[in-house]
């Protein structure tokens, strides 16, 4: 029997493994991939602690020697690229990474400056400051030109959306000129080192929800080097 291929999927801040949702998780199953969600307590640690309790998780799974395909929304694409340092023997397949803030995060650095700041603190904890200070640094992961393997970016450009609360304060804080997806503003997003850059018209929760959007991460899940689609994807903006 042919063992299907693994799919580490990786949450973001502030919520947990439900975000990806029982039909995703199903068309992932059905398309022939073996997906499992990790957890972490993302309002608790450091983007490195974080990273070590994923890489022990896998570790103890006996996944670390395996070769792997990881989609990561938000935060956990921070700790997907920090694991890559860490573990420099990683086997990775591909990295999809959506609408994490790579750079860092320009709201993260409104917060701590805001009224809600010591507010923000307590309820997101310790990454909140980390993601200020990689915005304010304009810090860059250099394990992405160290490492090389098929890297795939994907967001959203609708900054706000009546039933994610995030967003609501996103506009109050961020620019009305920046293009963002509720929290995390367009510029925050390295596409520099990716394969393909895939564009949505959703807010940042929202984008894991939509059909359209699970089609996009099952094609680059078969065809991570693009096989069927051209040798470089390119940006394809949907509408």
């Amino acid at each position: 029997m042919v063992e299907k291929p693994t799919v580490i999927l990786l949450h973001g801040l502030g919520i947990d493994g439900r975000i990806w949702g029982s039909r995703f998780l199903r068309a992932l199953q059905e398309g022939g991939f073996h997906p499992i969600v990790l957890e972490y307590p993302s309002t608790q640690n450091t983007i490195t602690q974080h990273a070590a309790r994923i890489g022990q998780a896998l570790e103890d799974r006996g996944l670390l020697n395996k070769e792997l395909s990881f989609v990561c929304h938000s935060l956990g694409g921070l700790i997907f690229l920090r694991m890559c340092e860490m573990w420099p023997a990683l086997r990775i397949r591909t990295g999809i990474l959506i609408s994490s803030p790579v750079r860092g995060s320009r709201m993260a650095h409104e917060m701590e400056r805001s009224r809600v700041g010591q507010i923000a603190r307590k309820m997101l904890g310790p990454v909140l400051s980390e993601l200020a200070q990689r915005w304010r640094d304009q810090s860059r992961w250099g394990v992405l030109e160290k490492r090389k393997f098929p890297l795939h970016i994907i967001y959203g450009r609708r900054p706000l959306h009546p039933f994610e609360p995030a967003s609501w304060l996103g506009r109050w804080l961020l620019p009305e000129t920046l293009k963002h997806d509720g929290v995390v503003c367009e510029d925050e997003i390295d596409t520099s080192h990716a394969h393909s850059t895939h564009i949505f018209p959703y807010a940042h929760n929202q984008i894991l929800r939509e059909p359209v959007v699970h089609l996009a991460l099952l094609s680059l899940l078969r065809h991570p080097e693009g096989e069927q689609m051209g040798p470089h994807l390119g940006v394809q903006e949907h509408r």
